[in-house]
C-alpha cells in the first residue's frame, strides 16, 4: 500500500516524504517530478509543471497525471502529490484506491512564509501575494479534507515530529 501525502504548496510533503521513506525503508517519489519527467520522456522537451500545464491546458495535464498515478497501482512507496491532483475528481479517486491518504496540515501563515523563502510562486498575484495564497487554501483544504483518510495537524511540529504522529496511524509499517 503507498502512503499518498496531500496538502497545500509549502506544506513540508516533500521533506516528510523523504524522512517517512527513509523510517519505512520505501521509495519516495514526487507526482510533479514524475509528471515533468514523463512529459520530457514523450515530447523531447524539459519543462516544469506549470509549464506542461499552461502548454497543454488542463485536460491533457490531468492525463499525464493520471498515467503517473497509474503507475503506483499495487507499489508500496512514499507519494506526495501536487496541490492541484485532488481538485480533479477522477484523479482524487483513484488516489484513495492507490493507498492511505493524509493531509498535511500547517498554518497558512507559517505555510506562506515557507513558499516566500523559495521565492513567489507564479499562481500567486504579486500585488496581493498573502490574499490570493488563502484565497488557494481556502478553495483546496476542503478538497484534502474530503479525501484524506486522516489528517496531520503540523502546527509547531518539526518534519520528525510528523512522520511520528504519520508512523503511529492505523495501517502504516
Amino acid at each position: 500500500m503507498n502512503i499518498i501525502l496531500c496538502g497545500l504548496p509549502g506544506s513540508g510533503k516533500s521533506t516528510v516524504g523523504k524522512l517517512l521513506a527513509q523510517k519505512l525503508k520505501r521509495e519516495h517519489f514526487e507526482t510533479d517530478r514524475q509528471l515533468e519527467s514523463l512529459y520530457e520522456r514523450s515530447f523531447s522537451e524539459k519543462l516544469t509543471c506549470r509549464e506542461i500545464y499552461q502548454k497543454l491546458g488542463d485536460k491533457a495535464f490531468r492525463e499525464l497525471e493520471k498515467q503517473i498515478l497509474l503507475s503506483f497501482k499495487g507499489a508500496r512507496t512514499i507519494l506526495d502529490i501536487g496541490g492541484g491532483t485532488l481538485t480533479h475528481e477522477d484523479n482524487a479517486k483513484m488516489i484513495q484506491a492507490l493507498g492511505l491518504v493524509i493531509h498535511l496540515k500547517d498554518d497558512r501563515k507559517a505555510i506562506f512564509e515557507r513558499l516566500l523563502k523559495k521565492g513567489l510562486p507564479a499562481y500567486l498575484d504579486p500585488n496581493a501575494s498573502y490574499d490570493s495564497f488563502l484565497k488557494l487554501a481556502e478553495a483546496r483544504e476542503p478538497v484534502y479534507v474530503r479525501y484524506a483518510h486522516a489528517t496531520i495537524e503540523c502546527v509547531n511540529l518539526t518534519p520528525e515530529q510528523i512522520v511520528g504522529q504519520i508512523m503511529n496511524l492505523e495501517g502504516v509499517k
